[in-house]
């Protein structure tokens, strides 16, 4: 100890406390290493739950525009309603659509009212004051409706102009006509075609517009060809007409 003391072996003591202080340093920088990769693993566990919460709140956010933007539609319709209640004296119940069947033999919708709601069989059903079918079959809490251009609608129409009775009927592939026109009848393109109107539905009711007329029945009337205001077939909220 004495000779360690007296600085015989200095060098290698210089050598040795030397090592131990790098050795001392280079775990010191190891642990510190370590820390911080512990701290940088925790930082991306941070992140990584931040970006869930980010997702989840835009998540939140599209789902609030989508109903956002189903509300501004819904009350689009329900003015339109308010529109044509205050230009007719018709009772209106809106009605959305459930289903729907497009096939060469049927085309008709179901809505989600019913004898509930006190619909009956042969109501008009209606989208913007325009006819679009009539109430085929009630349910207590839907119904089917018969949309103007499946083959088996009837109903009485009138030629606003020269006032011709008609049946309007459904046409496979042809849209919708108005049939047993009279051959003397002065009909013609661009008149526009309203509804007769009977118990349950009203008169005056707008269907559409006069495309061509053509002879039918072997010549013994004229049948018109009709355009309609619009697709029948992309319709979400409608409305039944359940008083005159």
């Amino acid at each position: 100890m004495l000779i360690w003391n007296l600085g015989l072996f200095s060098p290698i003591r210089y050598s040795i406390e030397k090592f131990n202080n790098s050795l001392s340093g280079a775990v010191g920088k190891r642990v510190s290493d370590i820390s911080q990769d512990w701290e940088i693993i925790g930082s991306l566990g941070e992140i990584s739950q931040e970006n869930k919460e980010l997702e989840e709140q835009v998540g939140q956010l599209r789902q609030q525009l989508i109903d956002i933007e189903e509300a501004a539609r819904e009350n689009r319709d329900l003015r339109s309603q308010l529109d044509v209640q205050a230009k007719t004296s018709w009772q209106l119940q809106s009605a959305n659509l459930v289903s729907g069947s497009a096939t060469n033999l049927r085309k008709t919708l179901t809505i989600d009212i019913g004898s509930s709601q006190g619909i009956v069989k042969g109501m008009a059903v209606v989208y913007r004051s325009s006819l679009i079918g009539l109430v085929e079959e009630v349910g207590q809490t839907s119904a089917q409706v018969v949309l103007l251009t499946d083959p088996a609608f009837r109903l009485a129409g009138l030629t606003q102009d020269s006032r011709e009775i008609g049946l309007l009927q459904g046409q496979p592939g042809q849209g919708v006509q108005l049939r047993q026109l009279a051959l003397d009848g002065e009909v013609k393109a661009g008149e526009r075609v309203i509804t007769r109107g009977n118990q349950l539905v009203p008169k005056g009711i707008n269907v559409g517009t006069i495309n061509s007329v053509i002879d039918d029945d072997g010549g013994l009337f004229q049948s018109a060809l009709l355009d309609l205001d619009f697709d029948v077939t992309n319709l979400e909220t409608v409305f039944v007409i359940t008083g005159q």
